[in-house]
């Protein structure tokens, strides 16, 4: 209430509209409070026994009242009474007429009645004078609510006293029929409800439950023990739901004590909990509904507690799960990757985790976000755009997903809609290929390797049988040289026993004798140049052979140290004008069971690399670089290290450097074959190759070869 003003006393005509709707506006606003007063009068004095304990025909009552106020101050009632008012008209009549009318209807009689609406009076007057700003005002509003209530009242009596005995006791008998065929009505529906229903009274006793409800007690009572058991096992015979009134409920459903006493305790209106429990000696889930029954001053009247047979229900989700469950096992085990679209935002409202592998981020970043924000490539690198693809499903085969690492990885996805939770969504199912295009392009790889095998097995072939002639004939010629020098030899001296006085003869066998021993200092050597650059041919011709069959050689114990002192000589002329190269080899380096001519290209391919990017960067910078080999034994196995000190591996080219045909060679300088088929040779060793490289400085290999042992006989 505001600050109180000092002002001559008011009458109520003489109070304005303006207060009359501040008036009006304050009772709407203080409904609750005047419901409140008026619960306290009629409960102290019994009057919610005689009449109702049910908090809502109360609270119609006082809105019925307080709009019938609100009409008669709007409409600017006159307040005193004339000689010739009716009393039966107008809001209040109206009002009073009906309330008259219903409570006679109930036995209740008027004096009675009036001494209610006493209570109603004074729970009106204190919201009104509570809202006065000042004591003249108070009293004004406090006449306006008085006259009001007068009027109501006498419109009651003037209702009450205008109807003789027979017709209050016929008026009586239709309320009691009506009545009757009300109770009857709601009678009959709780008791043929399809669902188990109790009332239980504040005390958790059992006040009534519906013919269900009697027949879930005999489908689980224990008849053979507690004091309702004889009892229970009489009336069950006809599911007499009336015999267990005032029974305790731990007697009788002993499986819903425990719930309803926590109900009770928590305060709540309702809450809904699960049981299981034996029903006719199987299993059943049971969903109990309780709702709390409060008397006109909100204390417990009791609880009605409903009862549904769930286990059906149960099943089928538990069903929809394990079904749930197996699908995602499914598309796991599958590999494959969901993504749930919305088609009103395109934003994702579900992936799961091979999905969130599959783009490279995770759940939490990818829930919520657009579908955009997956960047899907076509296959010319472009954004790949949704709504082409929703007319009809689709697999697209051939795309690319860009991760947020900025790697690209090749990706074959389905496109469909499907309704989730009642709306249409977009689904898209989505498979990493990069093992599969990893095969394709394995086996494409392999068949150019079958082909250009095919072709170094030919060349070869075709190579060496005139190698053979040649080095034939040098060992022809070798001996035939030999067979030659003795026979000129055996002339000469022939020749200088029998002319020793002729000067002529004897300058010729001078002349003839020195060009003799330049023959034999410089043919011999020539010969045995020649009989190596043949071997030399041969080896590669076999060499060229074993590469197009990498695994063709045999295997045989094999001194590494030895395989590295020969391939730095066959490559001497790769490096030698380039680099320096230093040994470090393990002197008591154990026998390796492996293919040498296998070995020997492995370690050919890494010193001729390391030699060209060697000879890179000294093209540029000058000087020598150098190349570092060492051997050692490690755990069963010896390891070839080789570090140069040439221009380094670039990071975007160090997961490609073992693919088939990649090289960063100009065209013409390699085949980019080299170190496939390095990494091919080792893995058919069950070894390993690694490296790091930093660039512009230089690279290291780490070769790893286990040391095996002879397979049985029969199995080389």
């Amino acid at each position: 209430m505001g600050e109180a003003r000092q002002m001559s006393p008011l009458s109520a005509d003489q109070i304005g509209q303006e207060a009359r709707s501040r008036l009006s506006e304050g009772l709407k606003a203080a409904s609750e409070d005047i419901l409140e007063r008026v619960l306290q009068y009629a409960e102290r004095q019994g009057y919610t026994r005689r009449t109702t304990m049910h908090r809502g025909a109360w609270e119609m009552s006082v809105e019925g009242l307080r709009r019938a106020l609100v009409s008669s101050l709007v409409a600017g009632s006159p307040l005193e009474f004339e000689p010739e008012d009716r009393f039966s008209e107008g809001s209040a009549a109206d009002f009073a007429i009906a309330e008259a009318r219903a409570h006679r209807g109930r036995g209740v009689p008027l004096s009675m009645f009036l001494g209610l609406f006493k209570y109603y009076r004074s729970g009106f007057l204190e919201a009104a004078r509570a809202l006065a700003s000042g004591d003249a005002e108070a009293e004004a509003f406090g006449l306006l609510v008085s006259r009001f209530f007068d009027r109501v009242e006498l419109g009651m009596v003037e209702e009450w006293i205008g109807h003789g005995a027979d017709e209050r006791l016929a008026e009586l008998q239709a309320a009691n029929r009506l009545l009757t065929s009300e109770k009857n009505t709601y009678q009959a529906a709780f008791e043929n409800a399809f669902a188990p229903v109790f009332i239980f009274g504040p005390e958790r006793e059992i006040r009534a439950c519906n013919l269900a409800g009697g027949r879930l007690i005999a489908d689980t009572i224990d008849r053979s023990s507690g004091d309702y058991g004889e009892v229970c096992s009489e009336a069950l015979k006809d599911c007499q739901g009336d015999r267990f009134s005032g029974a305790r409920t731990g007697d009788v459903v002993p499986w819903l004590a425990e719930g309803l006493e926590a109900f009770v305790e928590s305060g709540e209106d309702q809450r809904r909990i699960e049981i299981e429990q034996l029903v006719a000696g199987e299993p059943r889930t049971l969903q109990v509904a309780f709702a709390r029954m409060r008397t006109a001053s909100r204390e417990l009247g009791g609880v009605v507690a409903g009862i549904t047979d769930i286990t059906p229900l149960r099943a089928q989700e538990r069903e929809v799960r394990e079904g749930r469950t197996m699908l995602q096992r499914v598309l796991d085990g599958i590999g494959a990757g969901i993504l749930v679209v919305d088609p009103k935002d395109m934003g994702i409202v579900y992936c799961n985790e091979r999905a969130a592998e599959i783009v490279g981020r995770s759940r939490k970043e990818l829930l919520g976000t657009g579908a955009v924000a997956v960047g899907f490539l076509d296959n010319h690198n472009a954004p790949l755009g949704l709504q082409p693809l929703l007319s009809k499903p689709r697999t697209l085969e051939d795309l690319r997903l860009k991760r947020p690492d900025g790697a690209i990885i090749p990706v074959s996805m389905t496109v469909l809609t499907a309704p989730l939770q009642g709306e249409l969504k977009i689904v898209k199912v989505i498979f990493d290929i990069s093992r599969q295009k990893e095969l394709e392009r394995r086996i494409l790889n392999s068949q150019k390797l079958e082909s250009i095998g095919q072709l170094a097995a030919g060349i070869a072939h075709e190579i060496n049988t005139p190698i053979q002639y040649i080095g034939g004939n040098v060992d022809f010629f070798e001996s035939a040289f030999s067979a030659y020098e003795r026979a000129v030899e055996g002339l000469a001296r022939t020749l200088s026993e029998e002319a020793p006085g002729s000067p002529p003869a004897g300058e010729a066998l001078r002349r003839t004798a020195g060009e003799l021993a330049l023959f034999r200092e410089e043919i011999p050597p020539a010969l045995e140049q020649t009989k190596g650059g043949v071997e030399r041919v041969a080896t590669i011709v076999q060499g060229i052979r074993r590469f197009s069959h990498p695994g063709g050689n045999s295997r045989r114990p094999t001194d590494l140290n030895k395989a590295v002192h020969t391939t730095i000589e066959v490559a001497r002329n790769e490096w030698k004008h380039v680099a320096d190269v230093d040994l470090d080899l393990a002197p008591d380096l154990p026998m390796v069971w492996c293919s040498p001519g296998d070995i020997n290209q492995v370690l050919l391919n890494v010193v001729v690399n390391a030699a060209h990017a060697i000879a890179d960067k000294v093209k540029h910078e000058g000087g020598k670089g150098s190349i570092r080999i060492a051997t050692r034994e490690d755990d069963g196995a010896v390891v070839v290290t080789l570090a140069d000190t040439g221009m380094g591996i670039k990071p975007e080219h160090q997961n490609k450097i073992f693919d088939p045909f990649f090289t960063t060679k100009a065209p013409g300088l390699g085949t980019g074959q080299g170190l496939s088929i390095v990494h091919a040779i080792i893995e058919q060793h069950q070894g390993s190759i690694t490296f790091a490289s930093t660039p512009g400085e230089g690279t290291t290999f780490h070769i790893r070869i286990p040391i095996g042992e002879a397979p049985p006989q029969g199995d080389e």
